[in-house]
């Protein structure tokens, strides 16, 4: 059995199987008048250990590559949220947030909820908000706030123990 891979550059690798290990293996190239040029290429033992080996390393480079890739890319995301989430201006008149929706840091609840996909979940928004205003309401406490989010967080494992 022969198999036939084109190479990128225009040639073509051939290798000729004796059952299903590799016995004869070689390059051809065109060599411009309409024929080809053939190279042989060494099958010994240290030969194809070596080009494992090499095989190998270089996989192992594409995939710290695809890596870095994906954690850049991670990061990213997270960054876009993160600005997508600083508050709105005041708009002065008609602006109907109470003092206490102002939470230590740059980011608005609800916006972070967008970015992360909570607003469409009433019960994990709802934690969010408890968790991203603990303490904040005049009168309140910290932990009043902290176990209204456990009740909101409580009945979404309720929901999703139920299926729903």
């Amino acid at each position: 059995m022969i198999t036939r891979l084109d190479a990128e550059f225009g040639g073509t690798y051939v290798v000729s199987y004796g059952g299903n290990r590799p016995t004869q293996a070689w390059l051809e190239v065109d060599d411009g008048h309409g024929g080809t040029v053939d190279t042989d290429i060494d099958l010994s033992a240290q030969n194809v250990k070596q080009l494992v080996e090499t095989l190998a390393q270089e996989c192992s480079k594409i995939d710290a590559l695809a890596d870095a890739v994906e954690v850049e890319q991670q990061r990213d995301q997270r960054l876009r949220a993160l600005e997508m989430a600083q508050p709105d201006e005041p708009d002065g008149e008609g602006d109907i947030r109470p003092t206490y929706y102002d939470t230590e840091g740059p980011y608005e609840p609800r916006k972070v909820a967008e970015a992360w996909g909570l607003h469409r979940d009433a019960y994990l928004f709802d934690a969010l908000k408890y968790i991203a205003r603990r303490g904040n309401k005049p009168g309140g406490s910290e932990l009043k706030d902290m176990q209204k989010a456990r009740t909101y967080i409580g009945f979404k494992v309720s929901a999703l123990e139920r299926g729903i």
